[in-house]
């Protein structure tokens, strides 16, 4: 009996490289599943893809985005499904193509997208200019038109396609579930065990002092090297300016005897990679409120953190705010702390090797073997 292909289209125009390039890697190369990309110059190249073996669509340099979509429409049409990996800005220009088959739309940012826009409000911590030009443009009545085009909602974790089922009524029919995380792990997958001192801390993603709060986790390693540990260091693990207040405050971390390893240039996808297998343990000092174009989103109920995909993909414990609600089926891999002094305490830990990986769930969706068989039969539910 022949096996049935399952085509899928995948659509990038915005951001989010490090997600598109997890989903290109899981079912590349997969005998069941054939992949068309469409996306930018930019974020192909920002993705580290290898260009050769991969059949994409890029967008012209000037090209219009509806343009594009237009030029698109009848390649993307000859698969089964369009997965939008992320569209989170222009829906009424997404709305102007008449799209044939489903479409599924991966959601990064739960409050900003199901946000009722017919009024223009808005607070300190958001743009009041984009929230008016939003209003201007008629964004609520646009951004109604584009969620009824979705077919299907794919959020990144069980927990937060949970929370907004439960608190923007969504159909749960509509929702994929099991989730399609967009990173995943091998069954496979050795940890690389390092024996090199110092003891590495990382704290991975772009530097910024709006999502991250780096005033507490300078404050944790100060501590923790008044408790004389022994030897470690701290890598923040993404573009850093060196030029800023916190360029400042690391020389000051410095000038106390602690070693932090910084980046002043774009860290290539290789390298991050090699830092993050040589951790010894990973830290989120993430602020649990932050916010997205005029919205205010909650780590762990209305967007995934990063790190934490990094903590799963690589298997490493993770030292994250207790408030955070981590995927259950990974939770070998949380070490929860609720202030300076409990975070301390687990570092103490996990330097004194008092924190081990010991367990792993056969059944979670971060499986590569589950996650192929979850968007295998969730593809052919909303084909059918």
């Amino acid at each position: 009996m022949e096996t049935k292909i399952i085509r899928i289209a995948i659509l990038e125009l915005e951001c989010h490289a490090e997600v598109l390039r997890s989903f290109v890697q899981l079912v590349k190369d997969q005998p069941n599943f054939s992949l068309q990309v469409f996306t930018t110059k930019a974020i192909l190249e920002e993705s580290a893809l290898p260009q050769d073996d991969l059949e994409c669509t890029l967008m012209g340099a000037g090209e219009s985005k509806l343009n594009f979509l237009r030029r698109i429409k009848e390649k993307v049409e000859r698969n089964e499904v369009l997965l939008l990996n992320t569209w989170q800005q222009d829906y009424g220009v997404f709305n102007r193509v008449e799209w044939k088959i489903p479409v599924v739309l991966r959601v990064h940012n739960v409050n900003d997208l199901f946000r009722d826009e017919s009024r223009w409000d808005f607070s300190l911590h958001t743009s009041w200019k984009l929230s008016l030009k939003r209003f201007l443009n008629g964004e609520a009545a646009q951004k109604k038109i584009f969620r009824n085009r979705v077919s299907q909602w794919m959020f990144p974790s069980t927990e937060i396609g949970e929370w907004t089922i439960g608190n923007k009524r969504l159909d749960q029919k509509r929702v994929f579930h099991p989730p399609i995380p967009f990173v995943f792990r091998e069954r496979s997958f050795k940890k690389e065990v390092i024996s090199e001192k110092p003891f590495k801390v990382v704290i991975s993603g772009a530097v910024d002092p709006m999502r991250r709060d780096y005033e507490f986790a300078f404050e944790v390693f100060k501590q923790l090297k008044q408790q004389e540990v022994g030897p470690f260091q701290l890598v923040l693990l993404g573009e850093f300016r060196a030029a800023s207040e916190l360029g400042r405050e690391v020389e000051l971390m410095r000038s106390l005897g602690i070693e932090i390893i910084i980046f002043e240039k774009l860290v290539s996808q290789e390298e991050f990679d090699q830092h993050l297998l040589e951790a010894d343990v990973l830290f989120a000092p993430i602020r649990l409120e932050t916010n997205f174009h005029t919205s205010e989103e909650i780590y762990g109920k209305t967007k995934v953190s990063g790190s934490v995909n990094e903590a799963i993909r690589f298997q490493k414990v993770i030292l994250i705010h207790e408030d955070y609600r981590f995927p259950e089926n990974e939770n070998h891999l949380r070490l929860p702390y609720g202030d300076v002094a409990s975070c301390v305490t687990q570092l103490e830990r996990t330097i004194k090797r008092e924190v081990l990986v010991t367990s792993e769930n056969d059944h979670s969706e971060y499986l590569r073997e589950n996650q192929l068989s979850i968007l295998k039969e969730g593809i052919n539910r909303i084909t059918q």
